[in-house]
């Protein structure tokens, strides 16, 4: 019996050395595809869908100031479904936390529809509301995204000039 477990641990000792060592390093893809340029002023959306309850309240701060007003003039800003948690809180306890994150108030009351009941005290919840002016276009200037586009596409050479 032990010169035939010998006999096997040698065969896979034999079988591992002939197999060729595999890199585990994925490949990242690009972030765009090559030679992908975005339209002047962003992309135009009407929709956010935040669906990770328990951090996507957040990274609400990721709308401040995203929004180029001159691209955004005469339309609606998007409605953002955001996803979380409600645990021995008040709808306004809810509401101020998403208020807090996105950095101002909300110009429209909010729509809030229970998605389901995960635990004891514990609702998970859906908050709607439409990004407000003053977070999207916090910082910003009309045609500012614009003028950094062009800038990237005319090169160093043009924005010094």
């Amino acid at each position: 019996q032990q010169q035939h477990q010998q006999h096997q641990q040698h065969q896979q000792q034999q079988h591992q050395q002939q197999q060729p060592k595999r890199k585990l390093v994925a490949e990242v893809p690009p972030a765009a595809p090559p030679g992908f340029r975005p339209t002047a002023g962003g992309v135009l959306f009407q929709h956010a869908v935040m669906n990770l309850p328990a951090s996507a309240v957040q990274f609400l701060d990721a709308f401040r100031g995203a929004f180029d007003p001159a691209s955004w003039a005469g339309r609606q800003l998007p409605l953002v479904h955001v996803y979380t948690f409600m645990k021995n809180e008040t709808e306004a306890d809810v509401i101020a936390r998403v208020e807090a994150a996105l950095g101002g108030k909300l110009d429209e009351p909010a729509s809030i529809h229970t998605v389901r009941d995960v635990a004891p005290n514990k609702l998970m919840l859906c908050v709607t509301f439409r990004v407000p002016q003053g977070v999207a276009f916090a910082g910003r200037q009309p045609g500012q995204q614009q003028q950094q586009q062009q800038q990237e596409v005319q090169g160093p050479a043009a924005a010094a000039a």
